[in-house]
């Protein structure tokens, strides 16, 4: 029994493979593997750059607007006249769909870059 079993793992032991096969196989993956490193580096970058860029921006305007308000003090309207206006719902429902779409369109912009469809190819 002991020399059929060894006989058989004799028959069925793999074959070793070409050592020139093997080494340029593995240089193959490993410069797949520093191809998608790369890719993914750029993307990190890309992805910081966008966020700064958001981020000084919301900075800028935001410190625009509070010195505006500041500089400028508001009246408050009285709010059944302001409502009364044939302009008020039109306007608040345009700026509402206006701010909805904008967030939408930007927060998809802002994630196709990680999307599967602009993944590199090995």
């Amino acid at each position: 029994m002991e020399n059929e079993i060894r006989e058989f793992f004799r028959q069925t032991a793999p074959k070793p493979a070409d050592p020139t096969s093997f080494t340029l196989e593995l240089n193959a993956r490993l410069a797949a593997v520093e191809q998608i490193k790369a890719y993914h580096d750029r993307e990190v970058r890309r992805a910081r750059r966008t966020f700064l860029l958001v981020f000084v921006a919301g900075l800028v305007l935001g410190g625009a607007l509070a010195a505006f308000l500041i500089l400028r003090p508001v009246r408050m309207p009285d709010t059944v006249t302001a409502m009364e206006s044939p302009w008020f719902w039109p306007v608040a429902i345009a700026g509402t769909l206006l701010v909805l779409s904008g967030s939408i369109l930007l927060s998809r912009r802002l994630s196709a870059p990680f999307s599967a469809s602009r993944a590199p190819r090995a």
